[in-house]
């Protein structure tokens, strides 16, 4: 019987030894600080503790897919590129349409303070019109002063030529078009 409990001891034991060496050659990473035993484990004095994690190679890519995944990254940066763009032209659009209205309202106002000046005009022109032809409007003089054009120079007249048809070609179709 001891024979049969001591060969059970040993089984589990080697199991746990095999789980914590490593496996193959690939790299070793430390772990962080040791934690305590979970619940029913009981690590006996001598057994090693586990400090390291070993990385697993990893598999190599067929050159389909890595061009499938630049694809991918290609695409997302050409569609943060459009939502961007697709932002300013909206903000852009946004910002016409409220300086168009407010170039509109300003507009009006100015039409309506034209259309104030022309009707005020007319009627000073009216009234002053009426005061005429009823005689309680005489015209004076006295508080207007006359002043007479000083004289110009003449400039001689070798310096104004008009220009010649050769300097000045008359175009054979409009400016305009």
């Amino acid at each position: 019987m001891p024979a049969a409990i001591k060969s059970k001891g040993t089984v589990p034991d080697q199991r746990r030894r095999s789980r914590r060496e490593p496996r193959s050659a690939a790299t070793v990473m430390p772990l962080g600080p040791q934690r305590r035993p979970q619940r029913g484990y009981l690590r006996r004095q001598g057994a090693p503790i586990l400090t390291t994690i070993e990385a697993l190679p990893r598999p190599r890519s067929p050159l389909w897919l890595k061009a499938l995944m630049g694809g991918q990254a290609l695409s997302v940066v050409m569609a943060a590129g459009l939502v961007g763009a697709t932002f300013v032209a909206y903000g852009m659009t946004v910002r016409a349409d409220r300086q168009l209205g407010a170039t509109t309202r300003y507009l009006q106002q100015l039409q309506r303070q034209e259309q104030q000046l022309t009707t005020g005009k007319a009627v000073l022109k009216h009234h002053l019109a009426q005061q005429v032809t009823s005689g309680s409007l005489t015209a004076q003089t006295g508080g207007v002063i006359f002043l007479e054009p000083d004289a110009v120079p003449e400039e001689p007249a070798t310096s104004r030529t008009p220009p010649s048809r050769a300097t000045s070609p008359i175009p054979l179709r409009p400016l305009g078009y």
